[in-house]
């Protein structure tokens, strides 16, 4: 809405509120008992301080838009050409998992046809020799 919408709402929400508190509202220490009475007038007291709140912040804006040349953000959430598009990001590494997983199935393929495999056994010296170091030992 614009800002003169809403501060003629906030002064009619307000002005609604002082009618029905009126002069013949009972005094303060009554409120228990006229708890009825009050609530209405509170609301629309509540939602009359809410509009002006919503007029000056609207007149901000205003202000805002016409000395720095600013854009509202609801005028532009409406158009799709100001939507930005999603744009996938480069991987991180070149890793296939799918590649990776038939990989390891035609060698397991290959190791439970019995065929040989690429590289041979290490000797055990050789074991030994690579295990040094920390961690466990390789008996």
């Amino acid at each position: 809405m614009r800002t003169t919408t809403w501060i003629i709402l906030g002064l009619a929400l307000n002005g609604a509120a002082a009618v029905l508190h009126g002069p013949d509202m009972l005094p303060a220490a009554d409120l228990a008992q006229n708890l009825p009475h009050h609530l209405p007038r509170l609301l629309l007291l509540a939602a009359g301080q809410f509009c002006l709140f919503r007029a000056f912040r609207s007149a901000f804006g205003d202000l805002w838009k016409a000395f720095w040349g600013g854009k509202h953000k609801g005028a532009d959430a409406a158009k799709p050409s100001a939507l930005k598009t999603f744009e996938e990001p480069e991987p991180l590494s070149h890793f296939d998992a799918d590649e990776a997983f038939a990989r390891y199935m035609e060698r397991r393929k290959a190791a439970d046809a019995g065929e040989a495999q690429d590289a041979p056994m290490p000797s055990p010296a050789a074991r030994a020799r690579a295990a040094s170091g920390f961690g466990r030992k390789v008996v």
